[in-house]
């Protein structure tokens, strides 16, 4: 994969680099206006261009709707995607389906999935992940990231933020079911998310060094799900937590907050279920020193406010049943071992459901 930044090279190398002759640029209603340049860039250098438009501003990545798409892509050498989180998602989807080479022109740093070989799409009203085709190209220019609305750049902190419990229930499955870790993509991770925590404070300035550390987290992040071979350094219980949500919101026609907000908020919750279980269980008790060093929901929810990211479920919309049900049941999302696993096991989960809610709603 090559990354391709628009302060340091200019796109058009990676235009008269591509191989490929006929390109499909995919957007939706929201990143359209950004199709324009990159259109002109590709066009002079010789490319066939043609356009697919998703006519949606809450594009939900439903499986069943892809058909068109798939029909537009049978006439295309390469696949450009011109969005965010979704239209990634979709590409990377369509390009392991068809063959066809992807990239990635990302317009805001909303989350760490870019160059991730996993796709979160919606199949029959349930949020899955499958296999994907990682973008061979990412373009990145920060100017476009550091001026996308500031709720998607918070949330790009937000599923940075996450990285805290998922890879805490990583270490959590080493230890207690003998699960395959990776310490190397473990010590990166953590590397990132300092950073990221260092300079979170200043993205509501859209400050470009906080903004290109952030995306360098986060692009990291899908480097090393890569690596993995699946999602399991950048998602445990609090991804859980919002991808149960987003569920329900399909269900109830309501669009919560950006995924990384959720996920946020879903790390208060985890880091509450890792405070709580540290005292209770002694098979945490390897795991002492890193649940020690989890930043406390309360000294999250202080760095929450201030760089704009809800600190509250409430203020998103999300009511204290739907919570308290999210609680009890999004362990259920997939089969992964997390610290909601843990305390099912335990029969603990449903008791402390109520009481979490109640705090965190």
């Amino acid at each position: 994969m090559e990354i391709f930044r628009k302060q340091k090279e200019n796109f058009r190398d990676f235009a008269r680099g591509l191989q490929e002759r006929r390109v499909l640029v995919v957007c939706d209603a929201n990143t359209e206006p950004f199709t324009e340049n990159i259109g002109r860039t590709l066009s002079a250098a010789g490319k066939e261009i043609s356009l697919f438009r998703f006519p949606d501003r809450h594009l939900v990545p439903e499986i069943g709707r892809l058909k068109e798409l798939f029909a537009a892509a049978e006439g295309a050498d390469y696949l450009l995607g011109v969005g965010s989180g979704v239209i990634n998602d979709i590409c990377k989807y369509l390009s392991a389906k068809t063959e066809k080479p992807c990239g990635i022109l990302a317009t805001a740093p909303s989350m760490d999935g870019y160059v991730s070989g996993v796709s979160a799409l919606y199949e029959n009203g349930r949020k899955v992940t499958l296999p994907a085709a990682p973008p061979r190209e990412a373009l990145i220019d920060v100017n476009i990231l550091a001026n996308a609305p500031l709720e998607m750049i918070v949330a790009g902190a937000g599923d940075l933020i996450g990285k805290h419990t998922s890879l805490l229930d990583w270490k959590l499955a080493r230890n207690l079911k003998g699960e395959k870790y990776d310490a190397e993509i473990v010590a990166r991770m953590e590397k990132a998310l300092s950073l990221g925590m260092e300079s979170a404070k200043k993205l509501v300035l859209r400050d470009f060094a906080a903004v290109e550390t952030l995306i360098d987290g986060l692009l990291l992040s899908g480097i090393e799900m890569q690596r993995a071979g699946n999602s399991r350094p950048a998602s445990g219980s609090e991804h859980h937590i919002s991808h149960y949500l987003e569920m329900k919101g399909e269900e109830m026609g309501k669009d919560f907050a950006p995924h990384g907000v959720k996920v946020a908020l879903g790390c208060l919750v985890s880091a509450a279920m890792y405070k709580y279980a540290a005292g209770e269980y002694a098979e945490l008790s390897s795991l002492q020193g890193e649940i020690a060093a989890l930043p406390a929901p309360e000294t999250l929810s202080a760095l929450y406010r201030e760089i704009g990211l809800p600190a509250k479920f409430g203020e998103i919309g999300v009511s204290r049943e739907l919570l308290e049900e999210t609680i009890r049941n999004a362990w259920t999302v997939r089969e992964r071992y997390t610290i909601m696993t843990f305390l099912h096991e335990k029969g603990a989960l449903g008791r402390l459901a109520p009481a979490l809610a109640e705090r965190f709603a």
